[in-house]
């Protein structure tokens, strides 16, 4: 039933039943378009640029089937001190364009605030377990069981590598990138 575009909502009480607006449809906002960090256009970088670092510790290669143009890409650690480090994962392409025009939009899928990290929706879900980071629970137990928000804070383009780092928003990730890639040069 309704009454002047207002929908009658409420049991069948002897309490009236309270008038409340009709639902307005939610305007959209249109998505702004993340800037791209470009570290350096030059280098091309593999994993065992990373293998050979000092506290990088290489956990996962992960088959790149569905990476589009991706060569490979391998999940790892990284820290100035051992006992203290972030996470990381690092996609290679052949070069510094594929990088830049392929890479970039599979990148900017898995990091930031609006990552897609649902395995239904994600392009490339090889390695989408480690891109997800867990909530905390109010009474501070390890974490509440709602494990859906992006681990990875954001990402760098170095020559043919686009590197996601871990971090709670783009600024905490951007500074663990350029750790990283300080201790690649």
């Amino acid at each position: 039933m309704s009454r002047d575009g207002y929908e009658i909502v409420g049991r069948a009480t002897s309490v009236p039943a309270t008038a409340t607006a009709a639902p307005v449809a939610a305007v959209q906002e249109p998505k702004l378009e993340r800037q791209i960090n470009i570290m350096s256009a030059e280098g091309k970088y593999t994993d065992r640029d990373f293998e050979a670092l000092a506290n990088f510790k290489l956990s996962k290669s992960y088959d790149v089937e569905g990476l589009e143009s991706a060569e490979n890409a391998i999940y790892g650690f990284f820290g100035p001190d051992p006992y203290d480090r972030r996470e990381y994962e690092a996609r290679f392409y052949p070069d510094h364009e594929t990088a830049i025009t392929v890479g970039v939009d599979f990148a900017n899928e898995a990091t930031g605030p609006d990552a897609v990290i649902a395995s239904a929706v994600q392009r490339w879900d090889e390695g989408l377990i480690q891109r997800r980071a867990c909530a905390a629970n109010t009474r501070g137990s390890h974490h509440s069981g709602r494990c859906n928000i992006a681990k990875y804070g954001d990402y760098v383009v170095a020559g043919n590598l686009v590197l996601l780092c871990q971090g709670r928003d783009s600024a905490a990730a951007l500074e663990n990138c350029e750790a990283l890639y300080a201790a690649l040069q």
